[in-house]
């Protein structure tokens, strides 16, 4: 009898491990999906002891904005010329020290950038690089993939193992049972 209690108990066991499985939380242990990987903005930026200018893509624009490097000032009636890779680029003012530029930019690589700023009696040139470099989104899905599995797969396949080895406990302790002996 006490092997019987010892099967039963194991296929309990595994069956409790079995169902507990949905209950495991995720990080952060609250419902909501996983907040998904985001590339960063491509930019690029250019000092000079006057004056600094940052790029920012956004889809077919290039927001650019120029301030004095001393104090981050915006500028104030500045002209720009800008090119990327000996190719000129019209840009627009369209606040103090804020400029817009309609521009393509290429899939990937390395552009160079230079800019002619103007401001009164000043002029500055300024150069930078902007490194445009996609993920390979592939790479991470392995990755994800396989802690998927460990996180989703591992729990059902050891609670499963456990049931089935209960099983097999219980059902060898039936074979292994006395039988009474029946008499005529």
């Amino acid at each position: 009898m006490q092997a019987l209690y010892k099967g039963l108990f194991g296929v309990l066991v595994s069956t409790l491990i079995l169902i507990s499985h949905p209950l495991v939380a995720h990080e952060g242990h609250d419902e909501a999906p996983a907040v998904a990987n985001t590339q960063a903005t491509p930019r690029f930026s250019a000092t000079s002891d006057e004056f600094e200018l940052v790029g920012v893509m956004e889809a077919n624009q290039l927001k650019l904005y120029l301030d004095y490097a001393p104090d981050n000032r915006p500028v104030e009636g500045a002209t720009l010329e800008l090119q990327a890779s000996g190719s000129p680029i019209p840009v627009t003012a369209i606040a103090p020290g804020e400029f817009i530029a309609t521009w393509q930019a290429p899939e990937s690589g390395e552009i160079a950038f230079t800019a002619l700023i103007n401001v009164g009696n000043q002029s500055d040139l300024l150069v930078a690089e902007l490194d445009i470099h996609h993920e390979d989104e592939h790479a991470d899905s392995n990755t994800e993939g396989l802690s998927q599995l460990i996180s989703t797969g591992l729990p059902w396949l050891l609670g499963g193992l456990g049931l089935l080895l209960g099983l097999a406990g219980f059902l060898n302790s039936l074979r292994n049972r006395p039988r009474a002996e029946v008499k005529a």
